[in-house]
């Protein structure tokens, strides 16, 4: 298939994602407004409220650790060609993605547990769409969170080093690029484009 052709075909695949989702979006705004059940507060049992707080941190720390680990395959694919093969074999690539769950799932459950050890003797309204930590602290009255605050600093920790990782990463892919002459930019960056298609298809 010609180059064009591809890259026609994969615009209007990521038009079809984009407009699906933005339609799914505009359903849920709609379905909020229309539905006046949903205006009113609604009952969660302990078990679902732990759930989703597991779930919310889960998803949010393995998106987090994805995102890094997707930046170091680009900068591997671009400021190490010759070595990517070597670097991203399809092991790196399993062992990434389980360390990202796993990563998910030790937060999840440091929150998780953290924020239910508590006592809460306030009222067990939770001023929010979701059970969220910020909003399970203001119905605690228990003195001391020491598991929250630990978890909170390693959180910090943790998304203040994937911030500074991207930002190396991206700022060495760009100045890989830019040492590129122009006349064979073209040319590697279709390369590029074609082993990235024959590595992950």
């Amino acid at each position: 298939m010609p180059v064009q052709e591809l890259w026609l075909a994969q615009a209007v695949l990521f038009l079809l994602v984009y407009l699906t989702a933005l339609t799914g979006n505009h359903l849920i705004v709609a379905v909020n407004i229309l539905d006046r059940r949903l205006h009113t507060p609604i009952e969660i049992s302990l078990l679902a409220c732990a759930a989703q707080v597991f779930l919310v941190v889960f998803l949010a720390v393995s998106e987090m650790s994805l995102l890094m680990m997707m930046c170091y395959d680009r900068y591997a694919a671009i400021c190490q060609p010759l070595r990517y093969d070597l670097i991203m074999d399809r092991g790196a690539c399993g062992k990434m993605a389980a360390a990202s769950w796993l990563n998910g799932g030790l937060f999840g459950a440091m929150y998780s547990a953290g924020i239910f050890k508590l006592s809460f003797c306030e009222s067990n309204v939770i001023q929010q769409f979701f059970c969220d930590v910020p909003a399970l602290l203001k119905n605690s009255c228990s003195e001391t969170h020491v598991v929250i605050d630990v978890s909170v600093d390693v959180g910090i920790g943790f998304g203040s080093v994937s911030f500074v990782s991207l930002v190396v990463s991206y700022v060495r892919i760009f100045l890989a690029v830019l040492r590129f002459p122009s006349t064979e930019m073209t040319d590697y960056s279709l390369s590029l484009h074609f082993v990235y298609l024959i590595v992950d298809p």
